[in-house]
């Protein structure tokens, strides 16, 4: 899922692939290394309050039986979130801002456990979200099934086996993943080399270009219930039916919240799968000022991914809002 380290290591034939420098890729590099050394913590600061604020809001909106089993994928993609967002911290802030000296990476444990944790969790943060918008998509089709079919007991089971298969396709980091001390670099061991090809393509695949055709699938769906929903507001006010259209409006505040989500996972993350696939198709190295700001700004583009949804839902869900506001205010979640 990451080839910015590719372009300086060199293949099983030898050589360093490098494009040679000037005044406008020193000048590119200098504003590369001058991001990440600032936006990375703002980004950790903002987003780690984000996703504990939603997991603590989550555990009181548990107790609402229309939203108990959303609580808990809300919970656990807040959780990988975080994980995404800790492990980028050693794996690109330190690297990229700082140029941790190769004595920093003598242990390939600081190499592999950080790559293996952004992989898990953002497999994580992809299924679970692919797995609330199906949820969501299951109370639409038939909802008079969905107190079955959704329930907080396979709520979890499901996201126990997200967490299990992520891990399963994502445990070979801690023994493949290792530092090349004579390249200042985190790679794929010498004798791995042949399998680079192969995980990178599984990791699109499973990371993001699957997650993504289920996101458009389902939230197709939802825009088309949203949709309807407003239409059927509409009629309701027109014959003062204001409990019927309270019930409708809070189906359709979720339904948004549930879009918007997954609108903007896909603008954040889609440009740094599309540039991995770019760079397998054609083979040009990831190297020189100019290519490493564009990889830093769709790798950024992730992790704003991983540390805004907390917002998202403020800004598109009234009874987020509401719930938010006992914690916020001091006050009911009702008022």
């Amino acid at each position: 899922m990451d080839r910015s380290t590719a372009a300086t290591i060199p293949s099983e034939e030898g050589g360093n692939s490098t494009l040679p420098s000037g005044s406008a890729d020193d000048l590119a590099r200098d504003i590369n290394t001058m991001v990440w050394r600032v936006v990375p913590p703002v980004l950790l600061l903002f987003g780690t309050f984000g996703n504990v604020m939603t997991v603590v809001v989550m555990r009181g909106m548990r107790a609402s039986p229309s939203t108990a089993c959303l609580s808990v994928y809300f919970t656990a993609l807040a959780m990988s979130d975080q994980v995404s967002l800790l492990s980028s911290q050693v794996y690109y802030w330190g690297d990229k801002g700082f140029s941790w000296p190769s004595s920093f990476f003598r242990f390939n444990l600081l190499c592999s456990v950080p790559k293996f944790m952004w992989c898990w969790g953002g497999f994580m943060s992809s299924w679970c979200l692919v797995a609330m918008t199906y949820q969501r998509v299951i109370s639409v089709i038939a909802p008079h099934r969905v107190g079955a079919l959704c329930t907080v007991r396979r709520g979890k089971v499901l996201v126990g086996v997200i967490v299990l298969v992520g891990f399963a396709i994502n445990v070979h980091f801690l023994f493949t993943w290792v530092h090349w001390p004579e390249y200042s670099k985190c790679h794929f061991r010498s004798e791995y080399w042949h399998l680079l090809e192969y995980f990178e393509w599984q990791d699109l695949l499973t990371f993001s270009m699957l997650p993504s055709l289920l996101l458009v699938v389902g939230n197709s769906v939802l825009i088309r219930q949203v949709v309807r929903s407003s239409e059927l507001s509409q009629k309701l006010r027109r014959v003062d039916d204001k409990q019927s259209s309270s019930e409708t409006g809070k189906v359709h505040s979720m339904s948004v919240t549930l879009i918007v989500t997954s609108i903007t996972y896909l603008i954040l993350t889609l440009p740094a799968c599309v540039f991995e696939i770019v760079l397998q198709i054609t083979f040009i190295k990831s190297s020189g000022g100019g290519m490493d700001l564009v990889l830093t700004g769709v790798m950024l583009g992730w992790m704003i991914a991983a540390g805004s949804n907390f917002y998202l839902y403020l800004l598109s869900g009234s009874k987020f809002r509401n719930e938010a506001k006992r914690y916020f205010f001091c006050c009911n979640a009702g008022n």
